[in-house]
């Protein structure tokens, strides 16, 4: 009896998870794709690729209405951003999502994808500045 209640709890936890990587109520966990940059950018400031082919601007954050960590919702919800590109083809700014279209962007043979904005609601670090992690890939 006691076994089939903690596989019963056991398949219960997994299927809270999501495909996204996300758990039920928290930040994403950041995937990882070979020939790529992640970088991290404080709201306000320029990061350049390692190739120092493209720089990317933290604008603004636009929205946030992510389910906090310490709450169970019906949705996970989203937070947008604001970006600036800068490329050897020109500047683009545009708005991204963390769930919601449009998450990528692209510009001068790179593609922008937003992996997490933080700090992540309700995880305690509001005080924080805001930062965007993006992951940028080169289209060869």
């Amino acid at each position: 009896m006691y076994t089939r209640i903690l596989v019963s709890a056991v398949l219960a936890t997994a299927a809270c998870s999501s495909s996204s990587g996300r758990s039920a109520n928290g930040p994403p966990s950041l995937p990882v794709t070979s020939g790529s940059d992640t970088l991290t950018i404080a709201v306000g400031t320029e990061v350049s690729t390692r190739d120092r082919g493209l720089a990317v601007t933290f604008v603004r954050q636009v929205s946030e209405s992510r389910c906090p960590a310490n709450v169970v919702c019906v949705w996970q919800g989203d937070a947008a951003v604001r970006l600036k590109a800068v490329s050897r083809n020109g500047t683009v700014e545009a708005t991204l999502h963390t769930e919601l279209e449009p998450k990528t962007l692209e510009v001068g043979g790179y593609r922008i994808s937003v992996l997490d904005v933080q700090p992540y609601p309700g995880a305690g670090d509001s005080a924080r500045t805001s930062r965007v992690v993006v992951q940028v890939v080169r289209n060869d």
